[in-house]
């Protein structure tokens, strides 16, 4: 919506350092909210880069107008809206597409217009996200973009929380970003299964890069080490990069988190069926089951449970959309019932573990949204929940001694034994 707060023709003006209030709110909510049924995911994005400095224009005042982007809207759809004919539309929009894919506009994005004493715009600045805002400038004839620098100062954090209800409403308790769910999710996606394995009582731990605009939390950054301590499972993750430059994830010996195989190809979903005999809930017949069944809600992302190469991107009259996928040591993977593929998958296409390859769906034979999961090695169909999962790195020599010497300052951070050295600022 368009704010009234400087309209052009009432006389009033302001200052050449403009305020900045931007709202993103984003909100998906995936699964079931409490423990025992499942943990939601509900994104809810802050920022408030305060003030950002513009450079004068030559005028020593000018009259602006803020707008909200609205559903629907385009750039020319905005600069109709203000008068703004298509020849200056056009040029502003050309010099600020040489920068920015005008594709990414969105809703509740802030633009401001400043206009001089004759209503001729001389200056366009456009607020993609708290770090991202682009001013266009006329200078003489013509108008010129650039990305407007914005200091986002980085601190290294330490937060604990113990589970009393999900993982999503203790963090939001605490004063966290909804967002960081995900990335705890990302981290132990080899070793939890957050549907089932979490407990009331569990206690995490971790150090997390916190990113500030204006000294508020805009985003965050990497999580550099975490500990879970549950009843179910117990796992420490250490962030570490190998001489080589191999990355990831590591537990206090040196193994790595990651696996030839992940715990479950879909985050917060339970298990609808299991592998081996049941009644088709379809045909209500006897039938062996050859595979795992997730119940998640449609469009739910689906991971590749394993690095390989995509043999089949197809559509069947049971399986419905599916995708089938060749591993190592003559695994193949096996993702029926999608609602849609995703926009890569092709066959031929190499991806990568934890790639995102389909969203869950009910087509095909299916009674409801969820995603079946088959693993066949060498041919013969194998139960997923037992296939065996292997750590694919061990850190030895060099990189083992100098992991030692890195975890055992870091896990003092992490136990609160010892200060956290934080607060660098990054230009963006």
């Amino acid at each position: 919506m368009m704010s009234t707060r400087q309209l052009r023709g009432t006389g009033h003006h302001r200052k050449k350092k403009i305020g900045w209030r931007i709202l993103f709110l984003a909100l998906v909510a995936t699964g079931a909210a409490f423990l025992g049924t499942g943990i939601s995911k509900v994104i809810i994005y802050l920022g408030r880069p305060e003030l950002v400095e513009i450079e004068p224009t030559g005028k020593s005042q000018l009259e602006w107008i803020d707008y909200t982007v609205e559903s629907g809207d385009t750039l020319q759809s905005i600069f109709a809206r203000f008068g703004i004919d298509s020849s200056q539309g056009y040029a502003i929009t050309n010099s600020l597409g040489k920068i920015w894919s005008l594709s990414k506009i969105r809703p509740g994005n802030l633009m401001e217009f400043g206009f001089d004493d004759n209503m001729s715009l001389l200056e366009f600045v456009y607020a993609a996200s708290p770090v991202e805002v682009f001013q266009v400038k006329r200078i003489e004839r013509e108008y010129l973009a650039k990305k407007l620098d914005v200091n986002v100062e980085r601190r290294l954090s330490r937060i604990q929380f113990r589970l009393e209800n999900s993982i999503y409403g203790d963090l939001v308790a605490i004063g966290e970003l909804p967002s960081l769910v995900e990335k705890i999710v990302d981290i132990m996606a080899w070793d939890i299964d957050f549907f089932s394995d979490p407990r009331q009582g569990d206690l995490v731990t971790m150090l997390v890069e916190k990113n500030y605009v204006d000294g508020e939390l805009y985003n965050y950054g990497r999580i550099s080490a975490m500990d879970y301590d549950g009843a179910v499972v117990k796992q420490a993750a250490f962030y570490f990069e190998t001489a080589a430059g191999d990355c990831g994830y590591f537990d206090e010996m040196g193994r790595s988190l990651a696996r030839n195989f992940l715990k479950t190809p879909v985050k917060f979903t339970r298990i609808s069926s299991k592998f081996g005999m049941r009644k088709h809930p379809v045909t209500h017949k006897m039938k062996h089951h050859y595979g795992t069944d997730y119940a998640a809600p449609t469009g739910t992302p689906v991971w590749a449970m394993s690095g390989g190469v995509v043999t089949r991107k197809t559509y069947d009259k049971y399986g419905g959309n599916m995708v089938v996928i060749k591993h190592a040591k003559g695994y193949e993977t096996y993702y029926l019932h999608l609602s849609k593929f995703a926009p890569q998958v092709k066959p031929g296409v190499r991806v990568r573990q934890k790639d995102v390859i389909g969203y869950v769906g009910t087509t095909g034979r299916s009674t409801g949204p969820h995603l079946h999961l088959s693993i066949k090695q060498n041919g013969r169909h194998i139960d997923p929940l037992k296939v065996s999962k292997v750590k694919e790195i061990t850190l030895a020599g060099a990189d083992l001694e100098r992991f030692k010497s890195e975890m055992a300052v870091v896990a003092a951070q992490l136990r609160g034994e010892e200060q956290i050295k934080t607060a660098l600022i990054d230009l963006y």
